[in-house]
C-alpha cells in the first residue's frame, strides 16, 4: 500500500486496507507495531500530524467437524476448533459411541471413503469435516508402515475378506532409510519375532487387522586408517554398522618426531575430526 497524503485538520477516509496474512484476519489500524486498534478499514479520520498506522491481525478460528459417516446410532463429537497462533487441535476419539452395524470404528479421516488423511491431530489453516472410518467385520485391514523411513512413501492399505489370501504390496513407494536397505515387509516393527514376506511375491491371509513394517537391514562399511607419513606401526580396516555407536581402533601408528594428535578425514588435517578410541555413530 502506497503512503496517504491529508490536510491537518481536515476529515479524510483511510485508504482501504490492501494487505493480507494466511490465517488471519484484518482487524483495523493502530499507531504503533504493538498497539491496540484505533481506526477501522477506511474509517474517516482528523489528524494533526504524520502518523503511521500499523495492520492489526486477528487470527482466524477453524472449525472442525465431525461426521457420522452412515452409522446407525450414536451421536458425534461437538465440533472442536483450532486457532492460527494455537497449538494443534487434539481429535477426540468415538466419545459418542457411534455404532454402524456389521462394522467397527476406526478414526477420522478428511475422506468419507477413507481414503483422505486419518488425523489424530489438527493444525492446518482451513476448515475440515473428518469422517467416521468403517472397517467392515467380515473382511480385515492390512497397513503398511514405513517404519522411520525417511523418503518414499508406504503402500496403500489392502482390503481382504475373512478367509481369503492376497500378495503384500510391492515397495511402490519407493521407501529409502539413510544407512539401511529394504528387505521387505516384516510383522512386527523391530524386525525380530515376527513374519517376514516378500514384497508382489508372497501371500498372506489375515485372521485380523494388522500393520505391516518395512524391514530394515543396517548398512556396513569399512573405515580405512591412512598413517599420514607414520614411520612404523600398522592398522587394519575397522567395520562399522550404519547407525550404531562404535569406538575407533587404538591408534597404532608413531611418527619420529611427532605426537599424535588426532584423526582427520583429510590429509591436512581439515575435515571433521575424531580423537583417539572415540566413540562415533557413521
Amino acid at each position: 500500500m502506497s503512503d496517504q497524503s491529508f490536510t491537518a485538520g481536515t476529515p479524510f477516509s483511510l485508504t482501504s486496507n490492501g494487505f493480507t496474512r494466511s490465517g488471519y484476519s484484518f482487524a483495523g489500524w493502530a499507531t504503533s507495531s504493538g498497539g491496540s486498534v484505533v481506526y477501522t478499514n477506511t474509517q474517516s479520520v482528523t489528524l494533526y500530524a504524520a502518523t503511521p498506522l500499523y495492520a492489526k491481525w486477528s487470527a482466524i478460528t477453524y472449525t472442525i467437524t465431525y461426521d457420522s459417516n452412515t452409522a446407525d446410532s450414536g451421536s458425534v463429537p461437538a465440533n472442536g476448533s483450532y486457532t492460527t497462533d494455537g497449538t494443534p487441535y487434539t481429535v477426540v476419539g468415538n466419545t459418542g459411541s457411534l455404532v454402524k452395524s456389521g462394522f467397527t470404528f476406526a478414526g477420522w479421516n478428511s475422506l468419507s471413503t477413507g481414503l483422505g488423511t486419518t488425523y489424530t491431530s489438527y493444525s492446518t489453516s482451513a476448515d475440515i469435516t473428518l469422517y467416521a472410518v468403517w472397517n467392515n467385520n467380515s473382511s480385515y485391514r492390512i497397513d503398511y508402515s514405513g517404519n522411520e523411513n525417511n523418503g518414499g512413501s508406504p503402500p496403500l492399505f489392502q482390503t481382504v475378506t475373512t478367509g481369503q489370501s492376497t500378495t503384500v504390496r510391492s515397495n511402490s513407494g519407493n521407501l529409502t532409510r539413510t544407512g539401511f536397505t529394504f528387505q521387505g515387509w516384516y510383522t512386527n516393527s523391530s524386525g525380530t519375532g515376527g513374519t517376514a514376506y516378500i514384497p508382489g511375491v508372497e501371500n498372506i491371509t489375515p485372521g485380523s487387522n494388522l500393520t505391516l513394517y518395512a524391514k530394515w537391514a543396517a548398512t556396513t562399511f569399512p573405515i580405512t586408517f591412512d598413517s599420514n607419513t607414520a614411520t612404523s606401526g600398522t592398522m587394519s580396516n575397522q567395520t562399522f554398522t550404519a547407525g550404531t555407536a562404535q569406538s575407533l581402533t587404538t591408534n597404532g601408528f608413531t611418527k619420529t618426531g611427532y605426537t599424535f594428535s588426532n584423526w582427520a578425514t583429510a590429509a591436512n588435517g581439515s575435515g571433521t575430526t575424531y580423537v583417539n578410541a572415540e566413540s562415533v555413530t557413521l
